[in-house]
């Protein structure tokens, strides 16, 4: 079960993501060559500087977002007392953090501190956490050019509580007695879409539903629709996040009814409305896909009817159709619709592959397949796919993996799985090359030393579809100079000829940080100055707003200010560093600086993390460092479809294709 399973509320309105554009550069994180300029905003035909939005606080907020439906046990929409009250994303504390891994992995931003409320302005009918996550399929060909990528965060709301008022609601009650049997959890996700740097204001759209022990935090593992990437005639990619026809990855969930998720799939026009493509139907396909030795080894699948492919009605079974068209369906529905399934269609979808079909316009007999579920129905994620890991000077250290694996959305024992590393990076985080009066600063590669992750290539899930492993973290050892740590990705595909393509940053991505032993009385110059200086220059916020990192007397007068911020929990809206990545060691190093300057009857807290002495210093298993297998892409052409935005994710995606792509070109 999942945020679009039933019983279920959707919602919609706005969101501010008031990012800060310095970090965008990976060269502004050197302090020798770091200037003033960059923390001013770009110029319109001049130096990117630093970029659109230099003085952002970071900080993501709901903005006007309000319950639109309410749906109960049967699948029917209610006007149940939970409509119209509003999702405050935040309530009696600061905004929520967006916050990027990495400036050369900025593909993964996550949002931290979010606490979720329901309210009437009076009462808080339901209060909970945002388990922290990370937007995934990432769509960058939403529409024609000019039309902002948008992204869904999905995770799991913890410590749910419901006030005696929410017993009103038939919906809230049916949520509450599903959250009390798990854990005091529910399942979420935010579409975020239409998002102008401009005014650092976007749209959002999304729902909360049930969510069971043991289902993943950060995805739905269900029917999973996988485009085929365009290709020329040479067969190059094109467009590597969208189909021919404009949509992108989306999921589908089969339980009582089945609930399709195209939130974050359907094409948009420029002036925000959703594409018209046609009567647009809902259908399981007659025709099976073609499955031999899955479980075997030197499996293989094929698809019965591939998408693009002409059909007539003899070979569906149509299960209703999807009412895009109605100019308030996506902010009414967060793009889910739901489908009540006969006995006949249940044992068909149970085999065979679902798709979506729209008239062929040449033909009123014929229908085209605009979209079809995942070759083979076969389907596999990371659930946690964002790491940050302390090195550790003395050997490696483990980080538990989990890869959920599904066939037509029920999991599947004994799939086999390749992991296979990126290798060397060269060229990740910077600008436009093309932009005027770039930073002089070298720009380090990512993915080296190659052998500094090690893992086990080969995998096989078990009984409950899960393949569990480790990835053992060496220590960079300062491999990126002016910038802590290194970043390593690990791709993971399953190990069957003909299976559908992965999204394409769909990676295992960590931030290795260098192993740090903190000092017990640090040095502000060798120890502390580089640390917070670099701080202070990315953000300038900080010292319009707080005080200056740069000056060691004002930070001695403000010590017990930093020593708060620094002590919080990671997971706190108010946690310092904002970014989250920084190491405990050097986090605890500038706490012990702080101590001096506090009154002897307080004492800093000792934050080292468990994980900074767990080194295994057994030795890990062997590694493969090399790049997947995909084909090789027209990169002119992609790039020209991102559009001309610096919105500070364009420039980096324009890297990640180049990386990813091109160099297989």
């Amino acid at each position: 079960m999942s945020y679009c399973s039933i019983p279920r509320l959707t919602f919609s309105g706005r969101f501010q993501a008031d990012v800060s554009t310095v970090n965008n550069d990976v060269r502004h994180y050197d302090n020798k060559t770091f200037e003033s300029r960059f923390q001013l905003p770009q110029e319109r035909e001049g130096p990117f500087n630093g970029w659109w939005n230099p003085d952002g606080t970071g900080a993501f907020r709901l903005v006007d977002v309000s319950v639109q439906q309410a749906l109960n046990e049967s699948g029917t929409v209610t006007d149940d007392p939970a409509v119209d009250l509003r999702l405050n994303s935040q309530s009696e504390r600061p905004a929520a953090k967006l916050v990027d891994l990495d400036p050369q992995f900025q593909m993964a931003s996550a949002i931290w501190g979010m606490r979720v409320v329901l309210t009437d302005g009076k009462v808080e009918y339901m209060r909970a956490d945002f388990r922290p996550a990370s937007f995934r399929d990432i769509n960058f060909a939403r529409g024609p050019r000019g039309v902002p990528p948008s992204g869904k965060f999905t995770s799991v709301l913890t410590n749910v509580a419901f006030a005696a008022e929410a017993q009103n609601s038939p919906v809230l009650t049916a949520l509450r007695e599903l959250s009390e049997a798990n854990g005091h959890r529910l399942s979420i996700n935010l579409l975020t879409y239409g998002y102008s740097t401009r005014v650092t204001y976007g749209l959002v759209a999304g729902s909360i539903g049930p969510w069971l022990e043991g289902e993943p935090h950060g995805f739905l593992l269900g029917r999973r629709f996988s485009p085929v990437w365009p290709r020329d005639a040479s067969g190059r990619i094109l467009t590597p996040f969208v189909n021919q026809f404009g949509i992108g990855y989306f999921d589908a969930d089969l339980h009582r009814q089945l609930s399709v998720d195209l939130s974050n799939a359907w094409p948009f026009e420029l002036d925000g409305s959703m594409r018209n493509l046609g009567d647009l139907k809902v259908v399981v396909l007659r025709e099976p896909d073609v499955e031999e030795n899955i479980t075997g080894g030197a499996g293989q699948v094929r698809a019965g009817i591939a998408e693009g492919a002409l059909i007539t009605a003899d070979q569906y079974l149509e299960l209703g159709q999807v009412p895009y068209r109605d100019p308030d369906w996506l902010t009414k529905t967060a793009g889910l619709v739901d489908f009540p399934l006969t006995d006949e269609a249940r044992q068909l979808a149970s085999t065979h592959p679902l798709a979506l079909i729209v008239p062929n316009p040449a033909n009123p007999d014929q229908w085209v397949v605009v979209m079809r579920e995942s070759i083979g129905g076969l389907f596999v994620r990371a659930d946690d796919f964002i790491h940050r890991v302390d090195g550790h000077k003395d050997g490696f250290v483990p980080i538990d993996i989990r890869l959920f694996a599904a066939r037509r959305g029920q999991r599947i024992a004994d799939l086999p799985i390749e992991c296979t590393a990126r290798g060397r990076e060269s060229d990740s985080g910077g600008s436009d090359p093309t932009a005027p009066d770039p930073p002089t600063a070298s720009i380090p590669d990512i993915g080296v030393p190659v052998d500094l992750v090690r893992f086990q290539n080969q995998l096989v899930t078990n009984s409950d579809g899960l393949a569990e492993t480790q990835l053992h973290a060496g220590n960079p050892a300062g491999v990126r100079d002016y910038i802590d740590g290194q970043i390593y990705k690990v791709d993971y595909n399953i190990r069957v000829d003909g299976v559908s393509d992965s999204p394409l940053f769909d990676h295992i991505t960590l931030h290795v940080r260098d192993a740090y032993e903190p000092p017990e009385s640090p040095d502000w110059e060798t120890d502390i100055a580089p640390i917070l200086i670099q701080f202070g220059n990315l953000y300038p916020i900080m010292s319009k707003g707080l005080f200056s990192f740069s000056d060691p007397d004002i930070l001695k007068q403000n010590a017990r200010l930093m020593v708060f911020a620094m002590s919080l929990p990671i997971e706190d809206p108010n946690h310092m560093p904002v970014t989250r990545d920084l190491s405990e060691g050097k986090r605890q190093a500038v706490l012990n600086w702080l101590q001096q300057f506090l009154p002897e009857d307080e004492a800093v807290p000792q934050s080292v993390a468990a994980h900074v002495s767990n080194a295994d210093n057994v030795p890990p298993p062997g590694i493969e460092s090399t790049r997947s297998g995909l084909p090789p892409a027209d990169t002119e052409t992609l790039i020209q479809n991102l559009g001309d935005s610096n919105d500070g994710k364009i420039p980096a995606m324009r890297d990640a294709i180049l990386s990813q792509l091109g160099s297989r070109s």
